[in-house]
């Protein structure tokens, strides 16, 4: 009854509307959450959370709301079949909604202990809903007697009993201390991030960041100041999920140990790269980057997007509140509570937006950072275990850019890209809501808007062109100074610089030329999406005052009609940047993707522990290039029918003339070759090290390149220093061996930097020594003293 509820001084509302809108609301919510409820407690791998006082108490409570409601429920089914005063078929449905859904509230909170959810967002705005509603029906049943007593008095308990609920949930449970494994969390000391104890109000609110941001406006932060990376946000876990989907299975055993290392200390992580590959067919299609990304943080992504459209369809409805605001203020026979119902409407809808937008940034700026760590992770350990082939087909800067920039525009692209669906729903209910107040006028901007598509579409398509030439010339420019920085003391001495300069100054002026085209066509779209709306206007208004004879823009009408056309400004403005974001994604995507599918390392050599000889290699040979030129294309292997076995304890030195093949025999039994035929094994007990012909220097302390991440032994360090004829050598460095060496070995000598590498693969204690000529660029006096310290 509108003369009840609406127009009077004094509204009241209806049993009829406490009983299914008040009820169903809440229920309904619930009940479309509850598929995202059942995913996440079934994906989540948190160790449970144990009985306390707090969950204790909670589902204490939670069962009692769920017994008297039930309770409720039977009494009036008691009612309707066995006396005369029936019950309202909305009482009855009401009391079987409450029921279900108080059970179904009950097994969620058991369920989120059981898998270590402390805190529920969903629980807590049901529990909300319910409070808020609930209040409104008791103010219902408060004014007219509706409800029997005994049903009045179990609605006061039931509501009693959700508001101790939902305070209840307002703070977080307890989390476990130890991990699934029955290992201490946060065993290394570092401060836990206090997101992963905050409850839910103050994640919405980003409450427990604020400690933080007053502590670096007393003083600046320093590192000891920040938190430990959640376990969620680690890249051990993000890679591992990445690289599970990435292979199509479980991850191999050999695989978690590299995950480890990748995010540790990153010792021997090519060789055991390669035993966790397993050769691909030929025939195999390539793995879609797209469809892996997808599969693995859709659950993440899903839940901000839906968000984010709604509060953008939210965000429709206040020119509407506006709309009845004004006529509010015109209309004299409104009532005064109506102003006030009105305002906290539009306080509500825009504080409801304000928590959404926040929300969802937070999460897609943490759903990039997660994709950029696992195609950087993805990207650093595809480049060990390329295969020689697939090494010719790309270069160190390419490398360089796929981790630095083609990583990043995931991250760049992230937080917009909910305009890509939510542009169009905002839109188009835009204009309906513009057709109704301006009627067929519409259509000029409408046409307009549409013939302004073609045009940004061709302009991203000169824009996705120009961007693939111009990363390849950023590309090519990283090879060329990778070149110059590696030959600086060559190109010193036969003073090329200013050739070398001038070609990657050439290289530079090309792409900034391309970087000066896209600018400009950027430019052109966003002047564009600046301009739409007024133009959008302008026509608008133009062809209703000309179309409509009786046509006159009221205060109303125009406020109206000017704040629909401010929100349209947003989207026509997002989109055309946001397309033109994603053409750069998706051109980093077809990089990625094809660098990731390039042919690796088949991993060939076999650990087998039960062998008596150390290496043993049976009639195998080995190729360069790949296996497929070398069986079918009749290329000739660059080692063929190699038979060779080492037994414990026995010194081998291979000698041939230059070429050939002594460096490939030790690359094959590397690993580092692909192989054609036979078998190569290793004893799997024993552990390698490996001194190669030019030497790999550390951009560290001479120190530290010897150890190598080994514990510091000081008498075993002396001897090795001794054995290798460093001694002399350390005390004409300035530092000794604290003294920083170069990038590369800059600052030692060609023999230097080889007696370190020796030094090194001694101090290791491996099994098996693998020596590439360790000789050749030290003095015959300094040979003669290693071959007898050392490989005596």
């Amino acid at each position: 009854d509108s003369q009840q509820s609406w127009n009077t001084t004094s509204p009241k509302l209806s049993a009829c509307i406490a009983e299914t809108a008040f009820t169903w609301i809440p229920t309904i919510c619930f009940c479309l959450c509850l598929p995202y409820t059942i995913v996440d407690t079934f994906r989540t791998r948190r160790p449970a959370i144990g009985w306390n006082a707090y969950n204790s108490a909670r589902m204490a409570t939670a069962l009692t709301l769920s017994v008297v409601t039930v309770v409720d429920f039977i009494l009036c089914m008691l009612r309707q079949f066995q006396f005369d005063d029936s019950p309202a078929v909305s009482y009855l449905i009401s009391t079987a909604m409450y029921s279900i859904t108080r059970l179904l509230l009950c097994l969620v909170l058991y369920c989120h202990q059981r898998s270590g959810v402390h805190c529920s967002g969903i629980v807590w705005f049901y529990l909300l809903l319910d409070t808020v509603f609930g209040a409104l029906s008791v103010a219902t049943y408060s004014l007219d007697d509706i409800r029997q007593s005994h049903e009045y008095v179990l609605f006061i308990i039931q509501y009693s009993l959700t508001v101790i609920l939902f305070i209840m949930n307002s703070f977080p449970d307890r989390l476990p201390t130890y991990d699934n494994n029955g290992n201490e969390k946060h065993a290394n000391h570092l401060k836990v991030c206090p997101k992963e104890t905050a409850s839910f109000p103050s994640r919405l609110s980003f409450w427990w960041i604020t400690g933080l941001i007053m502590k670096g406006w007393r003083s600046p932060l320093t590192r000891d100041d920040l938190w430990a990376v959640r376990h969620e946000d680690s890249c051990k876990t993000v890679y591992g999920e990445f690289n599970r989907l990435w292979k199509k299975g479980a991850l191999d055993a050999a695989d978690e140990p590299l995950v480890s290392e990748l995010t540790a200390n990153g010792a021997d992580i090519k060789s055991r790269s390669m035993n966790a590959t397993k050769p691909e067919s030929p025939a195999k299609k390539p793995t879609k980057l797209l469809t892996v990304i997808t599969k693995g943080f859709w659950f993440y992504f899903i839940t901000p997007s839906i968000l984010k459209l709604m509060a953008d369809c939210m965000q429709l409805v206040n020119p509407e509140i506006m709309k009845m605001l004004i006529g509010f203020t015109t209309d004299p026979n409104e009532q005064n509570w109506h102003g006030y119902m009105y305002a906290l409407l539009l306080i509500l809808t825009n504080t409801f937006q304000s928590l959404i937008n926040g929300y969802q940034s937070q999460r897609m700026a943490v759903l990039g950072m997660r994709i950029r760590a696992c195609l950087v992770s993805a990207v650093y350990r595809k480049s060990l275990v390329l295969s020689n082939h697939s090494k010719s087909g790309t270069t160190s800067g390419e490398i360089v850019n796929l981790m630095a920039v083609d990583s990043q525009r995931f991250s760049d692209m992230l937080p917009f890209i909910s305009f890509v669906y939510t542009a169009p729903v905002q839109i188009g209910i835009s204009l309906w809501l513009l057709y109704n107040e301006l009627g067929i006028a519409t259509m000029g901007g409408l046409v307009l808007m549409i013939v302004m598509v073609p045009v940004n579409g061709w302009v991203s398509a000169k824009v996705r062109a120009i961007q693939a030439k111009q990363m390849k010339l950023k590309d090519d420019r990283v090879r060329s100074l990778n070149e110059i920085l590696s030959g600086i003391k060559v190109l010193k001495l036969y003073g090329w610089e200013e050739a070398f300069v001038a070609n990657i100054m050439d290289i530079r002026r090309r792409e900034l030329d391309r970087i000066r085209r896209s600018g400009m066509l950027n430019s052109v779209m966003i002047v564009l999406a600046s301009c739409t709306p007024f133009f959008v206007s302008l026509v608008t208004f133009g062809l209703y005052i000309a179309i409509d004879e009786n046509g006159k823009l009221d205060a109303q009408k125009a406020f109206v009609s000017i704040s629909l056309f401010n929100l349209l400004r947003m989207p026509l403005t997002m989109v055309p940047n946001m397309i033109t974001t994603l053409v750069l994604t998706l051109v980093s995507i077809k990089r990625l993707d094809k660098f990731l599918n390039f042919s690796e390392l088949t991993g060939y050599v076999s650990r087998n522990k039960d062998q008596k000889e150390v290496i043993k290699v049976e009639n195998a040979s080995f190729t360069w290039e790949r296996v497929e030129d070398v069986v079918d294309g009749g290329l000739k292997p660059t080692l063929d029918k190699i038979n060779l076995k080492v037994m414990k304890g026995k010194f081998v030195a291979v000698v041939g003339s230059v070429g050939s093949g002594k460096s490939s025999l030790l690359s094959a039994l590397l690993g580092d070759m692909e192989i054609c035929s036979g078998s190569v094994n290793i004893n799997g007990n024993s552990e390698l090290a490996y001194v190669p012909q030019q030497a790999w220097i550390q951009n560290a302390t001479l120190k530290d390149n010897i150890l190598f991440g080994k514990e510091f032994d000081s008498k075993k360090y002396r001897k090795i220093i001794k054995a290798c004829a460093l001694k002399s050598d350390l005390l004409t460095l300035a530092g000794g061996d604290e003294t920083e060496i170069g990038e590369k070995g800059i600052n030692l000598s060609g023999g230097q930097k080889q007696r370190v590498s020796l030094a090194r693969a001694v101090y290791s204690d491996a099994d098996l020594y693998l020596f590439d000529d360790p000789l050749s660029a030290v003095d015959s006096h300094v040979g003669k003293h290693i071959l007898d310290e050392v490989l005596s």
